[in-house]
């Protein structure tokens, strides 16, 4: 399904199986994706602040992009987050609760995470150069090989 540049903005999405759909540059502000499926889904640039994703699988074995995607305050909750290999280069995250999410070998750089809950979240082998964890809570996340140099990390919670 090609959505690319379309404003969806509200739409409801849930229950949807919306894998490898194309939703590339979206306005997808306060769209609801509770319980739906978006394995390989393309969400690069797309505007996704306020949306919501209750329940929602975000994992495969294939990677997508999320480069440059909006995803302020969005609601996460009971979601199976792996972003593992992700694309999330200049993403905004801030605010977002990402308890226990995978990151692994994820692409962060210039990524706001910002006062995102980022606990017990798998970090191995991400490159934060030039992410904004100003005031993220990383109590208990995994950082095994992992850069924070050049981070932006005021306020952040360690420990």
């Amino acid at each position: 399904m090609n959505f690319s540049n379309a404003d969806l903005s509200g739409a409801n999405f849930s229950d949807a199986n919306l894998e490898d759909a194309n939703f590339k540059g979206a306005c997808l502000i306060g769209a609801d994706f509770t319980k739906a499926r978006l394995g390989g889904a393309n969400l690069e640039g797309a505007n996704l602040s306020g949306a919501h994703f209750e329940g929602t699988s975000l994992s495969r074995e294939q990677a997508y992009s999320f480069y440059g995607a909006r995803l302020t305050k969005a609601v996460l909750d009971g979601a199976t987050l792996s972003f593992a290999g992700c694309d999330l280069r200049d993403a905004d995250l801030s605010h977002t609760n990402l308890q226990g999410a995978d990151f692994t070998k994820a692409r962060l750089g210039g990524a706001n995470l910002s006062k995102a809950d980022m606990r017990r979240a798998n970090l191995t082998t991400v490159d934060l150069k030039g992410t904004k964890l100003d005031g993220a809570d990383m109590r208990g996340a995994i950082l095994n090989g992992s850069s924070v140099n050049l981070a932006s990390t005021t306020d952040t919670r360690w420990v």
